[in-house]
């Protein structure tokens, strides 16, 4: 293990030891903890973010997190998507704003209405989906994962 990896892995494990994480896991659970917590909302929004998408992006607002996560996949994968987003916000990274987030959404309609032969996920991988270095998206993946381990341990000791 690198020790860019080991860093990353012992921060996301200490702030998932931090939250109270609710056992058995529910994610509604989790987000009203975290809303308590920080004392902003998050909305989550079931977005068609197409086939390829891997992720949709934390956006802020006045005092709102948006969490996009795409309708047309599992539930369990819906989860992870929404947590390593979380992660992205605990872990301090950078969020696009609202602004931001209908700037890129004309971007795409206006390249939709431009080649109007290109599908809508070819059009968002094109353009680019994520601002973040792989170390950020790295590390929000280990907290997403570091929550879901963190529960399940919790069930099999328990």
């Amino acid at each position: 293990m690198s020790a860019a990896t080991h860093r990353y892995t012992t921060q996301c494990h200490d702030l998932v030891a931090a939250l109270a994480v609710p056992d058995p896991f529910r994610l509604d659970e989790f987000l009203a903890l975290l809303v308590a917590r920080r004392g902003r909302r998050i909305e989550l929004r079931p977005t068609h973010l197409g086939p390829t998408a891997t992720c949709g992006l934390p956006t802020s607002g006045e005092d709102v997190d948006i969490l996009e996560h795409p309708i047309a996949t599992t539930v369990e994968h819906a989860r992870r998507l929404v947590l390593h987003q979380v992660g992205h916000l605990l872990l301090g990274h950078p969020c696009r704003s609202v602004g931001q987030a209908a700037a890129d959404a004309d971007e795409r309609a206006a390249v939709a209405r431009l080649l109007p032969g290109l599908s809508p996920a070819l059009i968002r991988r094109l353009l680019g989906s994520s601002p973040y270095a792989p170390a950020q998206e790295h590390a929000a993946y280990l907290f997403a994962e570091a929550v879901l381990t963190n529960a399940g341990a919790r069930r099999q000791c328990g």
